[in-house]
């Protein structure tokens, strides 16, 4: 059980962290309730700041609501999974498609500097939330390379939605070593312009986490149903 946040003046962005991670981490489930008096009690958030973080998150697409109901975790099913992996793809891929390679120095020095702190993170043991931050700040600035924000916005957009899934690989020890090395050698392909390397690192470094998540969820042959 997460501890109850004291401060009765906490944030929205107080709020959405503390909502957000017991998601993402696993804490709350798929298909779990999610009510404002529960969330006002475990969060001492007052109403208004509950209710406009439940908003942000059914918007982004973590939590669902149908009319009438409480929210929830949003449920997954193996349709829906390969739909979200299939467009996070697509953008990835043409994300490396337009982007100048190779890179200029001062792009590939800001890429190394987000991945020390990361590697930092890591070998400190520092929370599983820290790490998943500096790993999306490492990815955002990859997806910068593209020059096109829109694009980013929309890469950004799936990865927020898939954030249940892809976060699982912050807990395996297995899967943060390999993911070091891989975040290594995307810089290197970057700094030498290996358009190709690219695209096929970035790509197979999706599924990983989401073949966890899978058989954390029994997906694996079937459907998790809504």
């Amino acid at each position: 059980m997460s501890p109850k946040v004291k401060d009765k003046d906490t944030g929205l962005t107080d709020v959405l962290e503390a909502i957000e991670s017991r998601i993402i981490f696993g804490e709350l489930k798929p298909g779990d309730e999610l009510t404002e008096d529960g969330l006002i009690e475990t969060t001492g958030a007052k109403r208004h700041v509950v209710r406009a973080a439940l908003d942000q998150m059914i918007r982004s697409g973590l939590v669902t609501k149908q009319r009438g109901h409480s929210a929830r975790v949003r449920r997954f099913t193996t349709i829906e999974v390969n739909e979200l992996y299939h467009m996070r793809a697509v953008l990835h891929l043409e994300a490396v498609r337009i982007m100048p390679l190779p890179a200029v120095a001062a792009d590939v020095l800001h890429l190394r500097e987000i991945l020390s702190d990361y590697e930092a993170a890591v070998e400190a043991g520092a929370a599983a939330l820290q790490i998943h931050r500096l790993n999306d700040r490492f990815h955002r600035a990859i997806w910068a390379l593209s020059r096109n924000s829109l694009l980013e916005e929309m890469i950004d957009a799936l990865n927020i939605r898939s954030a249940a899934i892809r976060s699982h690989g912050i807990t395996h020890a297995d899967w943060l070593s390999q993911a070091r090395i891989e975040h290594r050698e995307m810089i290197d392909v970057i700094e030498r312009g290996d358009r190709d390397r690219l695209a096929r690192l970035l790509v197979d470094h999706m599924h990983p986490t989401r073949r966890i998540w899978e058989d954390m969820h029994g997906m694996k042959g079937g459907d998790q149903q809504r």
